[in-house]
This record gives C-alpha cells, structure tokens and sequence, in this order.
C-alpha cells in the first residue's frame, strides 16, 4: 500500500497539473505509472484526518471537531475524512452518471474519476491546513473554511471540464458548474441533517 515507487508522486503530480486529461488516460489503459485510486483516496483521507485531529481544525459542513470525537469514539474520529469521501464519491458519481449519461463511461469508470478528483480536493484540504489554522486564530475561521470550499469546487470543475472534454462548450461549463452546488447542497444537507446526529449517538 505504501510502496512510493508504484507512481504515488506521478499521480499526485498528475492530479495537480492535468487532473482530468490524467483520468482519462488511466481509463484507456495507461495505468502503469498510476497509483491505485482507491488506496490512494484511502491514504489522503487517512492524511486528513490525522491532521484535522491533530491540529483541532473543525470540519466543513458538519462542523466536525476530530480531537473532540477521538476523545468519544477513536474509531469513528480515525475513519471520518474516509466515509465522508466515500460518500461524497458515491453522491458525485450517481449524479455524474446520471448527467453526463451520453459522455460513454460507465458507472465503475465514472466512480474511478471521482476517486481520483476527490484525492485532489483531499491534497487541497491537506494544503489548507496552515490558512485553516491562521484564520482560527484571527477569528476567521468561517473566512477561511469559505475559501477552502471555493478552491474545491474550482477544482473538482475544472476536473469534470477536462475528464468529459468541456473545453470549447461554454454552455456545458456552466451546466457542470450547477451540478456541483447541487452535490455540494446535497453534502451539506445530508452532513446537517444525518452525519451530525449519527456522530452524537458514538
């Protein structure tokens, strides 16, 4: 699972510069210098939420404290970012499928997407956490969480933009645009209304 030189820095590399274009060629068979997806979507949530814990930065949308849930269920606290993504993925593909039917991929295939975009928007979580912690001591707390939520969209956008070749369709740009606030409003009510509750009972 750790083995570095099966392609873990290419991936990440890849998912910085060309995250999209990177998916797909993975699809179509260059999977060689890739890492795993699933393990990889794993392992950056795994970075998540040691990090989260270990710095008592609160989570977006459920307002998660991980330092306060370890101390009442380690369990949960250590697997939070890895249901949370895995959930995130599922909602995203279902609605991906679901929208992009005519692109040509199949359910598996759009599920291995999100696995990859949402590694991504684990990475930027990861390099968030320096603004996180500096707005929380400024009392900008909700500043800087906005701010991380913004960079992740844009980026999970500018992901589906690339992987279902939107470039030249504007229209189809802002259609994709509109999907993910509605995923991101499905999230967020489901982290409201379910997530927050479900924590209380650990």
């Amino acid at each position: 699972m750790f083995h570095v030189d099966d392609g873990l820095f290419f991936t990440l590399w890849e998912l910085t510069r060309r995250p999209g274009y990177a998916v797909r060629e993975y699809l179509m068979g260059k999977r060689k210098p890739h890492y795993n997806p699933v393990l990889l979507l794993i392992m950056s949530a795994g970075l998540c939420s040691i990090l989260y814990a270990y710095f008592h930065i609160s989570t977006a949308f459920a307002g998660v404290r991980l330092d306060r849930l370890e101390e009442e269920s380690a369990m949960v606290a250590h697997k939070f970012f890895a249901i949370r993504l895995g959930f995130i993925c599922l909602i995203c593909s279902v609605g991906d499928s679901f929208l992009f039917r005519r692109a040509g991929f199949s359910f598996p295939e759009i599920v291995i997407f999100n696995c990859f975009s949402l590694c991504g928007a684990s990475l930027i979580q990861v390099l968030f956490v320096p603004i996180l912690l500096a707005g929380e001591k400024a009392g900008l707390s909700g500043m800087a969480h906005g701010t991380l939520l913004l960079a992740v969209v844009l980026y999970l956008w500018w992901t589906r933009v690339q992987f279902f070749d939107m470039l030249q369709r504007r229209y189809y740009r802002w259609f994709i645009a509109g999907a993910l606030l509605v995923y991101l409003l499905i999230i967020a009510w489901v982290g409201e209304l379910w997530v927050q509750p479900l924590l209380e009972l650990f």
